[in-house]
């Protein structure tokens, strides 16, 4: 741990508290017996730089991250949203800021600019600046009776795909019981609202939210993510691909019938190539794997095969396909990086964790040129409990390109 990294406890206590003060000997200690919370901010400057990624395997971290404007990373626990940096170090930090709620449970992490917001199972919405780690706003949009946390052991499941929390822009929409609201991620102010069927999932386009119920008359309701003025979709059973983190910033739709791009306004534009199983897609190109352990970039345009190799893909992000690449000749499988417009390796190395027992590749998180990858047990499915799937830990691989 690094000097003068360990942060100064402060306590906030928000909502009813009741406390048994006891005065001996100029000693002052109280018990929190009621619903409240607890802000530790940051104690220490905010970074200055975000450091570039290299291509190596850093280390592995006890929890699974997102990473903010590029300096820190944010993690989800049952209770508690915290943060450590720099983004690049092999292990998992004392806290650069944590909150805490109780007894009410986090349901979902996203972040917009140096804003994370975080949606809690008492319907609460938080927003926190990042850079100090201070509540910037607080808003309200029930849920469901019920919901607990679903991330297990590393919160990869509630910052890498939350059910209930969107982006798209500078909006954060949070899903309710019986309402969509969409929030200014900076400030909070509530933009707008929308009824949503209890059937209905969601997600978001560049700057579209859009709800598919499964009952009802009206199957897809549309609306511009900024002001909640409604669109006209088709009516259909529409599935997002292509998302950058969860079923946000989708850049395509697909049913039955067919696969369209999402574009400016939430315009839709035929796209055949997002219309294969399993598609990814990054700026222009959808990256489809094939049978037989190929994969292929093919142009959204005009459907044009751009490039083809052989691997799997591991996870996509602006400017970046990111492949496993298994050769039984050597002893750990390559993460390869790709040009997404050209197919030209970028860079690539075998997945040699120092230390660790053998494991299977999890889902995996990539921003920056940075891969964040969920490990398991050998052979371990996604139903077992926690003890027998994961390690005890740590987790997390981080990883660069």
């Amino acid at each position: 741990m690094e000097a003068g990294r360990q942060p100064v406890v402060r306590y906030r206590v928000i909502g009813l508290v009741t406390a048994l003060l006891v005065v001996a000997g100029g000693i002052a200690g109280y018990r929190v017996l009621a619903p409240g919370a607890i802000l530790d901010h940051a104690r220490t400057a905010y970074p200055s730089t975000a450091p570039a990624a290299r291509p190596v395997v850093y280390g592995t971290l006890l929890a699974a991250p997102i990473v903010v404007d590029g300096r820190l990373r944010v993690y989800a626990g049952k209770q508690q949203v915290f943060a450590d940096n720099p983004v690049d170090i092999k292990s998992t930090m004392s806290p650069f800021w944590s909150y805490r709620r109780w007894p009410a449970q986090l349901l979902g992490v996203v972040a917009v600019g140096t804003t994370v917001v975080s949606q809690w199972s008492d319907g609460q919405v938080v927003g926190i600046d990042a850079a100090t780690g201070t509540v910037a706003w607080q808003a309200k949009t029930p849920v469901p009776d019920g919901l607990k946390f679903t991330g297990r052991r590393t919160g990869a499941s509630t910052v890498w795909e939350p059910s209930r929390l969107y982006t798209a822009g500078q909006t954060v929409v949070a899903v309710g019981s019986r309402y969509a609201q969409g929030y200014d991620a900076a400030s909070g102010r509530k933009l707008w609202q929308q009824p949503l069927a209890a059937c209905a999932s969601a997600f978001t386009g560049p700057d579209v939210f859009v709800s598919v119920a499964t009952c009802g008359a009206q199957a897809v309701h549309a609306v511009d993510a900024r002001t909640g003025a409604e669109l006209t979709w088709p009516q259909a059973a529409l599935t997002p691909v292509g998302c950058a983190l969860g079923h946000s910033g989708c850049l395509g739709v697909r049913d039955s019938a067919g696969a369209w791009a999402i574009g400016a306004g939430g315009t839709l534009t035929p796209a055949p190539a997002l219309a294969a199983k399993d598609v990814w897609a990054t700026g222009k190109v959808a990256i489809v794997p094939k049978p037989g352990g190929e994969v292929t970039g093919v142009g959204l345009a005009d459907n044009k095969q751009l490039w083809a190799v052989s691997g799997r893909v591991l996870a996509v992000e602006p400017g970046a396909v990111h492949l496993v690449v298994d050769d039984r000749s050597l002893r750990f499988p390559e993460i390869v990086t790709l040009d997404p417009a050209t197919g030209e390796e970028l860079s690539g190395y075998p997945l040699d964790v120092k230390g660790s027992e053998p494991f299977d590749i999890g889902p995996a998180y990539a921003v920056d040129h940075y891969l964040f990858i969920e490990r398991s047990r050998p052979g371990a499915t996604a139903d077992q409990p926690d003890s027998a799937y994961f390690y005890p830990s740590p987790n997390v691989v981080v990883a660069g390109s």
